[in-house]
C-alpha cells in the first residue's frame, strides 16, 4: 500500500514540474526574425512563392499563350508550338516539329450558331510567307463543324478547292449527321519541305462504319 502511495505521489510531482515549465516557456519571447539562422532566410523562401509554377513544357513559352480544351498551351505569338497535340472545341489536332498542322480530327458535330464566325487571321500569318494569291483561309475542320477560326484550325488552301470538292466532302458529312450518322473524320495536310503550305490533304471519312478516303491537291504546283 505505501508503495502504491509513494508512486502515486512521484508521479503527481514529475506533472507538475512538467506544467511548471511549460508556463515558464510561455513567458519566453518568439523567436524574431533577425535571430533566425540564414539556412531559415524567410525571405529567400517568400520569392520562391511569388514565382509561377512553371511545368517543363512551360518554360519556354513565350506571352500570349493560348491553352486547348484540356487547358494545355498549345500556341503563343509566334504561332503553334512544335509537336504538340491539342484539342479545340473537342476535335484533335497534331503539329511537327515546324509547328505546321499535320493531323485535325473528331466526331463531327454541328454547331448551334446560325451565323458564321469571323476569321480575323491573316492568310499572311497563315501561310508563314508560303500562301498563293489564289489561296483561301481553309478551315480543316468546318465552321459549321464548329471547327475554330483561328490559327489552330487554318491553312492555306486553294480557293477553287476551299469553294469546291473540299465543301462537297464537307456538304455529305453535314447531311449525314443530320440524319442522325455517327460521323468522323480525319484530314492530313501535307507538305513539301520546310513549305507552310499543304502541297495536298489526305481526308479519311466514316459514316456509319463505312470508311472513305480522299485525296486533294491544293491546287496547281506553281
Amino acid at each position: 500500500m505505501l508503495e502504491a502511495l509513494s508512486t502515486v505521489r512521484e508521479t503527481m510531482e514529475s506533472t507538475k514540474t512538467s506544467f511548471l515549465n511549460m508556463l515558464k516557456n510561455l513567458d519566453k519571447p518568439l523567436k524574431s526574425v533577425e535571430n533566425i539562422d540564414s539556412n531559415e532566410n524567410i525571405e529567400s523562401s517568400l520569392s520562391e512563392l511569388d514565382k509561377p509554377l512553371n511545368n517543363s513544357a512551360d518554360a519556354n513559352l513565350g506571352d500570349k499563350v493560348s491553352y486547348d480544351d484540356n487547358g494545355n498551351p498549345f500556341k503563343d505569338q509566334n504561332g503553334l508550338l512544335p509537336n504538340t497535340t491539342y484539342f479545340v472545341n473537342g476535335y484533335e489536332y497534331k503539329t511537327d516539329h515546324l509547328g505546321r498542322i499535320i493531323s485535325s480530327s473528331g466526331e463531327i458535330h454541328l454547331t448551334d450558331r446560325t451565323d458564321r464566325k469571323t476569321i480575323n487571321e491573316s492568310i499572311s500569318n497563315i501561310g508563314k510567307g508560303d500562301e498563293r494569291l489564289t489561296d483561301a483561309r481553309g478551315h480543316l475542320i468546318a465552321d459549321r463543324f464548329d471547327g475554330s477560326n483561328k490559327i489552330e484550325n487554318l491553312v492555306p488552301m486553294d480557293a477553287t478547292l476551299n469553294n469546291g470538292d473540299y465543301k462537297a466532302m464537307e456538304n455529305k458529312l453535314a447531311d449525314a449527321v443530320k440524319d442522325g450518322k455517327e460521323t468522323t473524320l480525319k484530314v492530313e495536310p501535307i507538305y513539301e519541305g520546310d513549305s507552310h503550305r499543304p502541297s495536298t490533304f489526305l481526308a479519311t471519312y466514316s459514316i456509319d462504319g463505312v470508311e472513305s478516303v480522299m485525296f486533294y491537291r491544293n491546287g496547281g504546283n506553281s
